[in-house]
Parts: structure tokens; C-alpha cells; sequence
């Protein structure tokens, strides 16, 4: 290494020079030493440019141009005109490569749009990532490779293009991910800016504008859950008479009954005392059993959540609907213990248990249970393979567990069983259930596929099981592992499977 080379890079280091570093074409691989990262920020119209690399690899005495003397001294030496015009290629590679550099002010405009509707987990959102030239040069060369959050997987579509811009012109690139539980946040986008031959590259990260995550952690509000039960309104009616507004029976009058429930009209006619009754009201009552066990955690493809992570939002997504209604709600949660959950929950067989999760106290926490639910739900378990799944045991449920949970269901209620059904326990419940007289009806996310022998092998299971669950359920309803919740739910309202 010369004195001169050593003595420039000891002024760099010291001043925070941003000189263009050179480096020459025999040598491919730019070195750390040669290339240091420069750093400036420039402000644009929507996001924000920083500077990383600069490198160029044709410097003023680069190997071609030695290349060129040689062979014109060469052919100079022997006088032949071969030679000597042979010089020509070299020196016309340098000057084309002197001149065709970036421009030293880089100016561009990126800007970042997401699906704006509201996102259940499956949802497929597409992205759209589009670059302005807000410069003055052209840009023959300009890379893009959008920060897609490492979560999401890329299903259609890709967040890399390369680009050619004129000055005010606009380029973009579009890709599909798969929406999940949570809100996953962007990262800048990478830029590479490359001359017409290559000699000048200019590595930028560029902080997008617009859109800067994809949010899919609130519930749905979904009308159709609703629908899949007997009760649309928030009251049911009782057998018992009393305060309401359908007539039940009338008794003979007793002091302190109200007087607008005296029959006057009766009074008139026979002059007897009599009182109407009306047929009581109460608030509906409903019960959500999900189920987050272990044996659910799959899911029908890498990019899909898991069969879990589908029933978790489904359960949150009727608790919410169910509140809305003014429904009286409780929760049942398999496969989570007391220790994963922030608050103290009650457990009830192998089951966490929320009494009224429509009250304040309750409310709380019913969500601390749907938060750890979501948390071991993301816990995939093992990819399905055809000898797993020949191999795997159907599991047995536990007929105390069941019983200590079921006689915590309030009389009358109506159960909704959130289950992927990869095996028979959930059946225990809605057999159970259903024999106590809480009319159960069955939501199942399909985690199986039909990709592999062992996800086909497990879907024909599954399929023989909810042939069993419409033998005790008043309403099963298959959710497809290819359509979202929100489909699913509009399909319930307009009173399809």
C-alpha cells in the first residue's frame, strides 16, 4: 500500500470525508477499506433518502486505460496499425465510463398503499410500492426491494423490480402477503442506482411514505356469527309470566300489582279483579368454547396461520359480536393454562373459564385469555407428513375434564364450539353439551390441505368427523382453509354452509 493511499485514508477517517472511494476493475470485489458506508439523509416529497455505498469501478487509471497505453505504445514501438487501433477500445471504455456516472443529487419519491379494508388472518393484502424520479437525469438502472415484515409470507407477485425512470416519471411494484394476527410494521425500502455500464452504483435506503404496516389485530364485528345460532336479538323468552310484552296468562288481582296490568276491560264486563301476566325476558346466553390445544398449531401451508390462529380471532371476533348484541357471553379456552394468562382465571376441567366476559372484570379478562391464546396459537407444531400422520393417535378426552366444564354452562345457553377438529375431543363437549340441553353449534377452520399425503390423509379424517358433528350439532359450519374469516361470515349471513 503506497504513503499517498495511506495518508488519504487516515484524512477520511478523521474529517468524515465523503469522497468517492475508486477501485479498480481487476480487483471485482469492492473491499470494505475502499467502499466505507456514507451516510446523509436528503428530505423528499414523501420519505426520506440515506445514503449508504457509493462505489465506482472505472477511476481515471484503471487497468483499461493502462491497458490503452500499452497497446498504443506497443503498436507505436513496432508501427503496426492494428495495434494501434486496437488502443482505441479501451480508451473509448474509459471515456464512455467516465461519463456515465449517476447524478451527485439523487433525488427520488417512494411512496408505500396497503389494502385499506378491515383484515381478518388469511386475508390476502396487496401491496403496492411505487418510486418517483423527482430529479433531473434519467435513471437506467434503478433496483427496488420493498422491507416486507418478516412475518408475512409473499404469496403473489414479488417486492423486488428493477426500473428505468425518466425524470417525473413513476414506477411501481405490487406483491401479495397473507394478513396474520398482530400489526407488522414495514422496514425501509433498499435502493440500488446503477450508471448505463455499470461503473457508478449507488446503494440508498429509503424510508417509505403512505402505509408503514399491516394491521390485523382488531376483531371483526362479523353479523353472521350471529347467525348461526336460534338467538338474533339480545332477549330470549322465558316460560314464566311476568314483566315482558308477549301476553302469557292472567291470575287474580293482588294488592300492589301495577295498575296498568289491571285487564279493565275484563272489570267492565264481570266486574272481577284479574291481572295480566306477560311472557318474562331475559338476556340470551351464550357460551364460546375454543380451542387452542397443541394438536391444532397446524396449518395447510407454511404461509397460512394455523388452524389455532384462525379459531382464536373467530372466538374473539363472536365474543365481540355477542356483546354487541347484548348477550350474555362466557368463555372456555382449551389448551392455555392460568400461568400464561396476565390476570387470575378460573379453571374449570382442562379449561380456562371466563363467567361473564361482558362485564368490566370479565371483559379484562376474557382478553388477557385471547391475547395468550393468540400467542400459543402462532406455536406451529410440526409440518403434517404422511407418516406422522399415519402414525398420530386420535386423542382421548378426559370424561371428568368434560363434565367439570360443561356444569359450569348456564341453563338455556346456546354453545359455539371454535375448533379446527383434528380429532374427537371437541365432540366430547358438543355431546355432552347437547344432552344438558346447550344447543352447541361447531365453527371449523380447516388446518389440513390437500398438498402432501399426510395433509390429504388428514383432511378424509377430519371430514368423517364433522359428518359426526352434524349428528349432534344444530349447525356445523366448514371454514375452508382458502377463504377468510370475513368470507366465511358473509356466507353464514346469506344462509349458506
Amino acid at each position: 500500500m503506497s504513503d499517498a493511499t495511506q495518508r488519504q485514508r487516515e484524512e477520511q477517517d478523521a474529517t468524515g470525508s465523503t469522497a468517492t472511494p475508486t477501485q479498480s476493475d481487476g480487483d471485482a470485489t469492492a473491499t470494505s477499506d475502499e467502499v466505507r458506508a456514507v451516510e446523509r439523509e436528503q428530505e423528499t416529497a414523501g420519505s426520506a433518502l440515506t445514503l449508504l455505498r457509493r462505489v465506482r469501478r472505472v477511476g481515471p487509471w484503471s487497468v483499461w486505460l493502462v491497458g490503452g497505453f500499452f497497446l498504443l505504445a506497443l503498436g507505436l514501438f513496432y508501427a503496426e496499425a492494428a495495434l494501434v487501433a486496437g488502443a482505441a477500445i479501451p480508451f473509448v471504455y474509459v471515456g464512455y465510463a467516465a461519463l456515465s456516472t449517476l447524478p451527485s443529487d439523487l433525488s427520488l419519491d417512494v411512496a408505500r398503499s396497503v389494502d385499506d379494508r378491515r383484515l381478518t388472518p388469511g386475508d390476502p393484502v396487496e401491496v403496492t410500492v411505487s418510486v418517483t424520479n423527482t430529479g433531473d437525469s434519467v435513471l437506467t438502472d434503478l433496483r427496488v426491494v420493498d422491507g416486507v415484515p418478516e412475518e408475512l409470507a409473499v404469496t403473489e407477485g414479488s417486492p423486488r423490480a428493477s426500473l428505468a425512470l425518466r425524470p417525473g416519471a413513476t414506477g411501481s411494484v405490487s406483491y401479495t402477503v397473507i394478513a396474520k394476527r398482530g400489526d407488522f410494521a414495514f422496514g425501509d425500502a433498499r435502493l440500488v442506482a446503477r450508471s448505463l455500464l455499470g461503473t457508478d452504483t449507488a446503494t440508498l435506503s429509503a424510508t417509505v411514505g403512505g402505509a408503514d404496516s399491516v394491521d390485523c389485530t382488531d376483531p371483526a364485528a362479523l353479523e353472521g356469527l350471529d347467525q348461526a345460532t336460534k338467538l338474533r336479538t339480545g332477549v330470549t323468552q322465558s316460560d314464566r309470566g311476568g314483566e315482558g310484552l308477549e301476553f302469557h296468562s292472567t291470575r287474580e288481582y293482588r294488592a300492589g300489582d301495577a295498575r296498568n296490568r289491571v285487564n279493565w276491560r275484563q272489570y267492565a264486563k264481570t266486574g272481577d279483579l284479574v291481572t295480566t301476566e306477560f311472557r318474562q325476558e331475559r338476556a340470551a346466553r351464550e357460551i364460546v368454547l375454543l380451542d387452542v390445544r397443541p394438536e391444532t398449531r397446524r396449518s395447510s401451508a407454511p404461509t397460512h396461520p394455523t388452524g389455532a390462529e384462525y379459531a382464536a380471532y373467530a372466538a374473539e371476533a363472536a365474543i365481540e359480536r355477542y356483546r354487541g348484541l347484548g348477550h350474555r357471553v362466557s368463555l372456555a379456552v382449551l389448551g392455555i393454562n392460568g400461568s400464561e394468562v396476565d390476570v387470575p382465571v378460573r379453571e374449570a376441567g382442562d379449561a380456562l373459564w371466563v363467567e361473564n366476559a361482558g362485564t368490566e372484570t370479565g371483559q379484562r379478562a376474557a382478553d388477557a385469555v385471547f391475547s395468550a391464546a393468540a400467542d400459543v396459537a402462532a406455536r406451529r407444531t410440526a409440518a403434517d407428513t404422511a407418516l406422522s400422520s399415519l402414525a398420530e393417535q386420535e386423542s382421548e378426552p378426559n370424561r371428568r375434564a368434560v363434565s367439570g366444564l360443561v356444569a359450569q354452562f348456564p341453563e338455556r345457553a346456546e354453545l359455539l364450539i371454535v375448533s379446527p377438529l383434528v380429532d374427537r375431543v371437541p365432540l366430547s363437549y358438543a355431546k355432552r353439551a347437547a344432552v344438558v340441553g346447550n344447543a352447541p353449534t361447531l365453527l371449523s377452520p380447516d388446518p389440513t390441505g390437500n398438498k402432501s399425503a399426510g395433509g390429504r390423509l388428514g383432511g378424509a379424517r377430519r371430514q368423517i368427523r364433522l359428518r359426526e358433528a352434524r349428528g349432534v350439532c344444530d349447525r356445523v359450519i366448514d371454514w375452508p382453509a382458502e377463504r377468510s374469516l370475513s368470507a366465511v361470515a358473509a356466507a353464514v349471513d346469506g344462509g349458506g354452509r
